[in-house]
């Protein structure tokens, strides 16, 4: 029992407690730090992910409108193609009526000019 109260073997078994604990401390910081930078990159997957989820949004609702705009253009477009063929049927019928109303003319001309010769 006196070899263990000895200053010396006080001192040894000091010295080797702390050089078996040393470590251990140390992967313990290691592992702490470890934790920290885990969370924080679960952190930042998390905002990255929301951001993500925020442009893919935005995308969809830019799409949509894009194709609504589109959509719109086509109607429009169709539309003012109904309307210039209306347009040009239209023309086409006043023009035949004028032709079919000038040859009534030039008839009934004829026909007035042909009394007034019996006259």
């Amino acid at each position: 029992m006196k070899t263990f109260l000895n200053p010396t073997c006080l001192l040894l078994v000091l010295l080797v407690a702390i050089s078996l604990t040393t470590p251990l401390l140390a992967d313990d910081n290691d592992c702490r730090r470890e934790k920290r930078d885990l969370a924080e990159c679960r952190t930042l997957e998390a905002s990255m992910k929301e951001q993500k989820e925020a442009m893919e949004k935005k995308a969809n609702a830019t799409e949509a409108l894009g194709n609504k705009r589109r959509d719109k253009f086509f109607d429009c477009q169709e539309k003012v193609d109904k309307d210039n063929l209306a347009w040009h049927n239209e023309k086409t019928e006043l023009t035949a009526r004028i032709a079919t109303l000038d040859q009534k003319v030039k008839g009934l001309e004829e026909q007035l000019n042909a009394r007034d010769r019996e006259l």
